[in-house]
């Protein structure tokens, strides 16, 4: 997952989802709500919830799994799908408001994640914000967690760094652009793609959908590719948007 900011104070995310090849599709984005909220996310077919979401407030959430802490935690862990806990978050405003509610919340039902938050700033346009429940312990909000956040259930350490790496390589020497920025999640190094590339595949997982989310004032386009088989075929592209009141009426 990366995130970026860019033109007329939007913001850019995009966000690589990869998983087991015996797993159903997912559906592509749609348009929903929760407690009057519109949002836009893709669904889990096999475990329900989602895995990314924008909402009509400009917040975008995103949920990894924690694999380094798997199989930590009680015996609760697991009855609750972490995408379902995603879903339960689609009306924030805020990430002081995700703050919030974690705080309160019991995260033994759930197996260990990775939570991550992007939200609008009059500030500095955009501002980040990750949570990490390690099966144990959900730990306070970090903010401005460092790019790319990635994950892997296989050979952890080595994937992610090399992930990074390739991102050290794409942008130490440029602008971190929108161009660098789409290259990046579409990267499979000089040859086809492996376990640890950005673009992943091998024999029991791989890459199977990139989301491109575009928020600014009043506006979220998401931008879903959907991918073939062992990345092999036409890849299929779905294109939502959601659009509000950037500056509701405020009455006297």
């Amino acid at each position: 997952m990366t995130w970026r900011s860019g033109s007329y104070g939007s913001y850019e995310v995009y966000f690589n989802r990869d998983e087991r090849k015996t797993r159903p599709p997912a559906d592509p984005p749609r348009e929903q709500a929760l407690n009057g909220v519109r949002f836009l996310a893709p669904t889990d077919t096999a475990a329900g919830g989602t895995w990314l979401l924008v909402n009509e407030r400009g917040l975008t959430l995103a949920m990894l799994n924690y694999y380094e802490r798997e199989t930590s935690g009680g015996p609760d862990a697991g009855t609750r799908s972490r995408g379902a806990l995603l879903l339960d978050l689609a009306d924030a405003d805020s990430l002081e408001a995700i703050e919030d509610r974690l705080r309160k919340m019991d995260p033994r039902p759930y197996r260990a994640f990775s939570l991550v938050g992007v939200a609008p700033s009059a500030e500095n346009g955009f501002e980040t914000a990750r949570w990490q429940y390690d099966g144990e312990e959900l730990k306070p909000m970090e903010r401005n967690p460092t790019m790319p956040v990635c994950s892997s259930s296989f050979e952890t350490t080595a994937v992610i760094e090399s992930r990074r790496s390739a991102f050290t390589g794409l942008t130490e020497n440029a602008p971190f652009s929108a161009a660098i920025q789409r290259k990046y999640h579409h990267f499979s190094g000089e040859g086809s793609s492996t376990a640890y590339t950005v673009l992943m595949n091998r024999p029991d997982a791989q890459t199977w959908s990139i989301s491109h989310l575009r928020i600014e004032p009043g506006r979220a386009d998401f931008v879903y590719e959907k991918l073939p088989p062992d990345l092999d075929g036409v890849v299929e592209t779905f294109h939502n948007e959601l659009t509000w009141d950037p500056a509701p009426h405020l009455e006297s």
